[in-house]
């Protein structure tokens, strides 16, 4: 099946993999069912969404934004919960979240940065709890991923190292 829509930048799948969301170009985040291909969910983001990640929990939705906004989305209602503006070091090199894991209770997110480290900020209070400095050097980092149990996170960069973290 081939969905058509514009640039994608993002994308994910709920734990049920019925539906595929999609962050895109226009601003906007969308859902498709997947047996039909039929859009069955979209919210207007304002701005280039650059990366997607939902709650395991099924009932929210953490989207990061080319300018530097992180929103935390009700799937039921469609309504913004939460907006934070990062002012990480990240954004001082000029570059915004590519990527994010949350942990499964929906309580904290694992924001990696384009100069090294990796950030674990509480989603309610937008208050950063740790920081790691993940990768040696100025290192880009691609990739995050939480464990299903919340304890550990694993991050892969530009260096060609895949680290693991606990998580406290």
């Amino acid at each position: 099946m081939v969905i058509r829509t514009i640039q994608v930048f993002a994308r994910c799948f709920p734990p049920d993999g019925r539906l595929v969301y999609a962050g895109q170009g226009d601003g906007t985040i969308r859902a498709w069912d997947v047996g039909s291909g039929k859009e069955v969910w979209y919210v207007d983001a304002e701005g280039s969404v650059w990366e997607i990640a939902l709650c395991e929990n099924g009932k929210s939705l953490l989207s990061s934004h080319i300018d530097g906004s992180v929103i935390l989305w009700d799937l039921r209602t469609k309504h913004e919960m939460q907006r934070m503006r990062l002012r990480g070091a990240w954004l001082r090199t000029g570059s915004v979240v590519g990527s994010m894991s949350i942990t499964g209770d929906g309580e904290r997110v694992v924001l990696p940065s384009s100069i090294g480290y990796i950030e674990l900020w509480d989603i309610k209070t937008w208050s950063m709890l740790e920081c790691f400095k993940a990768h040696p050097g100025e290192t880009t980092i691609w990739e995050t991923s939480i464990s299903h149990d919340g304890k550990w996170f694993a991050s892969s960069a530009e260096d060609g190292t895949i680290r693991i973290w606990r998580l406290h």
